[in-house]
């Protein structure tokens, strides 16, 4: 199935669900003050992704963003457990990495929950990348997703996130040096990934996806 063929597959599948499929073609998309690659929000009931950048980088994260939006039809586990009180607490993290607003404890529980959404949203994503067949090397997107998932902790440990421009899935410096399978203990953060994440991703401006 070719990139087009999945994005209207996924554009037929959430509509039936009554959710907003936005493909903006723009580099990155400005939302709370705040640069984001793509995104699925159950409470607006959008799907957005932005497509102005080269599709290698852009459509492995409409990819991705669908599988949040399957795992919240799914009403799957690891989608029910990242909320709490029914709501994404992505926004308590970031804001946390922005201003310490929130108690230690509390956001290491929040990066657990999320590290384990992205786990079950990353598999799925490998799923249907074998199962439509995508024009996507399955490997090599785990290396990618890896990169993504462990770098909660690092977010944790150091209360960074990535520059604009350097997160760690566009990086090929930085995620070929990740397992090339998504069966990781993602509690644990090696110092040699601590280290690659200081060289390749940290700077002062916050950008998320």
């Amino acid at each position: 199935m070719t990139p087009k063929q999945f994005v209207d597959y996924a554009k037929d599948k959430v509509e039936q669900a009554g959710v907003k499929l936005i493909l903006a073609d723009r580099e990155y998309l400005y939302i709370d003050n705040v640069n984001v690659n793509g995104y699925f929000s159950e409470e607006d009931m959008q799907l957005v992704c932005a497509t102005g950048r080269p599709l290698k980088l852009w459509f492995p994260i409409f990819v991705h963003e669908f599988c949040h939006f399957e795992q919240m039809q799914d009403d799957c586990r690891a989608w029910k457990q990242s909320r709490i009180n029914g709501v994404d607490p992505s926004d308590q993290f970031f804001n946390w990495i922005v201003n310490g607003k929130y108690p230690f404890l509390r956001m290491k529980e929040i990066a657990k929950r999320l590290r384990i959404c992205e786990t079950d949203c990353e598999r799925r994503s490998v799923k249907n990348i074998k199962k439509f067949k995508l024009p996507l090397d399955s490997k090599e997107y785990c290396q990618r997703a890896n990169a993504y998932i462990y770098f909660y902790n690092y977010a944790l440990l150091k209360r960074r996130w990535w520059r604009r421009g350097h997160a760690p899935y566009d990086q090929k410096g930085l995620y070929s040096r990740f397992p090339t399978d998504l069966n990781q203990r993602y509690d644990k953060l090696s110092k040699k990934y601590v280290e690659l994440y200081d060289e390749f991703c940290w700077g002062f401006f916050l950008q998320i996806s």
